[in-house]
């Protein structure tokens, strides 16, 4: 694994393509559940499911830059989408692209305060 970090340091950054060059990076946020055996239960319930199941959610940024993940990080299966992404000053000047399950009002205008981009499918009206 600490080879592998370090053939990946040595590498440089890919360059976004000459649309999007005045961007620094293009990153996608989603997230998928894990089943874990029963036995983790009490620990990490599950949220959708008729018997006693046990569920982890993993969240990845992922990076068009870095071509790898920028971030990782596990929650309860229970937690909301939203929940997971935490929009700040490091949006600065970067896309991202999110799917219906962080779409907030509120998620898009933290994105457009902190100078950042956002692209998303809208949410049905009916």
């Amino acid at each position: 694994m600490i080879h592998g970090i370090e053939e990946l340091a040595k590498e440089p950054g890919r360059k976004l393509s000459k649309k999007l060059e005045k961007f620094q990076d293009v990153l996608i946020q989603d997230s998928t559940i894990v089943r874990l055996h029963s036995s983790l239960a009490a620990k990490f319930p599950a949220a959708r499911s008729r018997t006693v199941a046990a569920g982890l959610k993993v969240g990845v940024m992922v990076s068009a830059v870095a071509n790898g993940p920028k971030t990782i990080a596990l929650y309860s299966e229970k937690t909301a989408e939203i929940k997971t992404l935490r929009i700040g000053p490091w949006i600065k000047d970067r896309i991202l692209l999110v799917d219906l399950g962080f779409y907030k009002n509120q998620m898009f205008a933290r994105v457009e305060e902190n100078g950042g981009y956002f692209v998303s499918r809208i949410q049905s009206l009916f």
